[in-house]
């Protein structure tokens, strides 16, 4: 005598088929989150880095505006904007009638950063 068996069809998952799968997704959203956590940190220190860089630029722009005689010898710091500080330091070149010009800006980003601008300002000779 035959035995006649029937396949009981299956309507779901197991429990652990459930875990593995689970384990499987928390370990492909750990990765993102630390991948967007460290986009957000470069974006944040890209955005930080602009604003030293126009903030040097323009104080480079207001000295070559005054021109070469108003300009003092030494190191001047201007106050900080929001959270950026800038000095400004002014010393004669080795050329006869140029100086050097230097803008500093410093700021706190995830640590210390500074971004320097350096140019040269001569005499006007006409």
């Amino acid at each position: 005598m035959m035995k006649n068996y029937t396949l009981k069809e299956n309507h779901g998952f197991t429990l652990l088929e459930v875990i593995v799968a689970v384990a499987i997704l928390a370990i492909g959203l750990s990765g993102t989150a630390a991948l967007l956590i460290g986009i957000i940190r470069t974006d944040k220190l890209n955005n930080e880095m602009s604003r030293a860089t126009a903030l040097a630029q323009s104080r480079i722009e207001e000295i070559r505006q005054e021109g070469y005689f108003a300009q003092v010898m030494g190191s001047t710091e201007d106050e900080p904007v929001a959270g950026f500080a800038t000095v400004t330091k002014v010393s004669p070149s080795t050329i006869s009638g140029v100086l050097d010009i230097e803008a500093v800006v410093t700021y706190n980003a995830f640590g210390q950063h500074k971004v320097v601008q350096k140019t040269l300002l001569s005499r006007d000779i006409r």
